[in-house]
């Protein structure tokens, strides 16, 4: 008898054997190739969302996500190259920022939003370095703006490249404690000369140069196209003066501040910082101290050290030196091509609230049957203070590097050997025959040096005091008075 009942092929083993291996595989090579689609479409899709992530480097895309955020700040900080301090964490206030250096803090073409983010970057990394716990700083952007940006800032105060920023983009700052608002300003004509320099124009050219928007085999711009390249001045009229030292702007109060925060940032010269060494050689290894030392637990650490028998104690030439620059502290005596001796090589800079260096210590003693030390160092104290880092032994002992960072500036005036060196002074025959530096202009607090035309900073220095120039060597002083 025939059943009228369909047979469901789901249910019918023969249905499965109907299908080939080969559309098995097939099927899963297509599975595999969507994934793959779809996932480049995400991650396409999140870059081009990115603010102003058309024209920014992949590096510079502000992360989605903490977790993203945290990888990023991790490869950027090994990508500087630099390690760690070691030592222990320390705390600062909002009021405090203004003694807060950055490292490095740059844009192009970025909204006001990204460059706050920006900066805040580098906060943190100055933090990291510097072994500061970072504030959480809250930034609000009040209005609308469209207006893009670019900035290139090294070796600044927290709040100079904040003013900075700002004005880039026609706003103000207003800071209330961990909170900072940027407020748009009340756009005016205005015409305003400028002091530009030719130093400070080749500062300014290099910027277009290292981001990629001027040749450097070109031929240079005039200073109206070097200021509209650089997004300072866009619709004023820019008339250089007859003493191509300065331009006239007919604009905006906006464009004239935006060229007077240009000039204030490049013409601020770098940290004085004033670097001492001192070598220790021990018949028996030592038991140093962690992090750093100031003055007082400094003194006190000699003292005890110096109480061990065989223990030597030697001080190094001092040098004094800008921030970013390298400076050599040699103690050797040439013998042909070869020296015998000690050679510093230094470079040293602030960061955070503290000052930091690194250093490539080579000693070479004359005894050949003693052995050549080398040795790499990173140092991070506190203004004045001191740390202590081994650099080897041999069978003439252990030998271990004192090295103490202080800023020139704080010295203040003139040092009691500076003034005795001017009253021996048997070619002087007036006590106030030393020339008046003369002050730069729209910078309060800063001169130009009477003998190398350099700036100096003389803030918190009485007029009329006399003062020893930093650029030249103790044995070549020279003295001023500040204006």
């Amino acid at each position: 008898m025939r059943s009228n009942a369909k047979i469901d092929p789901t249910n019918d083993r023969r249905w499965f054997h109907a299908i080939s291996p080969k559309t098995y595989l097939w099927s899963a090579v297509l599975l595999i190739f969507l994934g793959i689609l779809l996932f480049w479409l995400r991650e396409r899709q999140d870059l081009l969302s990115s603010t102003d992530a058309h024209t920014l480097p992949r590096t510079a895309r502000v992360a989605d996500d903490i977790s993203d955020s945290a990888l990023s700040r991790t490869a950027r900080r090994k990508s500087t190259g630099r390690t760690l301090p070691e030592g222990s964490i320390t705390t600062h206030g909002p009021e405090q920022l203004k003694d807060f250096y950055l490292l490095e803090c740059s844009g192009h073409r970025v909204s006001i939003q990204t460059a706050l983010k920006l900066l805040d970057e580098a906060y943190q990394d100055a933090c990291y370095f510097s072994l500061e716990k970072p504030l959480k700083l809250h930034y609000t952007v009040e209005g609308q703006s469209d207006q893009l940006i670019s900035f290139s800032i090294k070796g600044k105060k927290w709040t100079d490249a904040l003013d900075f920023i700002a004005i880039l983009a026609g706003m103000e700052v207003k800071r209330d404690g961990l909170d900072v608002r940027l407020v748009p300003w009340d756009v005016e004509q205005k015409v305003a000369q400028v002091h530009l320099p030719e130093s400070i124009r080749e500062k300014m050219l290099q910027q277009l140069i290292d981001r990629g928007d001027w040749d450097a085999q070109a031929e240079k711009p005039d200073i109206a196209a070097l200021l509209r390249l650089l997004g300072l001045v866009t619709d004023g009229v820019i008339i250089e003066n007859a003493d191509l030292v300065g331009v006239t702007i007919d604009g905006t109060n906006l464009e004239v501040s935006a060229v007077s925060a240009m000039f204030r940032m490049e013409i601020d010269t770098p940290m004085q910082l004033s670097i001492r060494s001192k070598l220790i050689t021990s018949p028996t290894p030592l038991e140093l101290p962690l992090g750093q030392l100031n003055q007082e637990a400094s003194q006190v650490w000699f003292r005890e050290l110096l109480q061990g028998e065989g223990v030597e104690i030697n001080s190094a030439p001092s040098v004094t030196t800008r921030s970013g620059q390298k400076a050599t502290i040699e103690v050797k005596q040439e013998a042909g091509d070869d020296w015998t001796g000690m050679q510093l090589d230094y470079t040293a800079e602030p960061i955070g609230l503290k000052l930091t260096a690194s250093n490539l210590t080579e000693i070479r003693p004359m005894d050949e049957k003693l052995a050549d030390q080398r040795a790499e160092a990173q140092y991070l104290v506190s203004d004045e203070g001191s740390q202590i880092k081994a650099i080897g032994h041999d069978a003439g002992g252990y030998y271990y590097q004192v090295t103490s960072i202080s800023n020139a500036a704080n010295r203040g005036g003139i040092r009691r050997d500076d003034i005795d060196t001017i009253l021996n002074n048997p070619n002087r025959t007036n006590t106030f025959a030393e020339p008046v530096a003369q002050s730069v202009p729209g910078k309060p607090g800063f001169i130009f040096s009477p003998y190398t035309n350099q700036i100096v900073d003389v803030r918190d220095i009485l007029p009329g005091t006399l003062v020893a120039d930093p650029n030249f060597p103790s044995a070549e002083k020279k003295f001023f008075r500040v204006p």
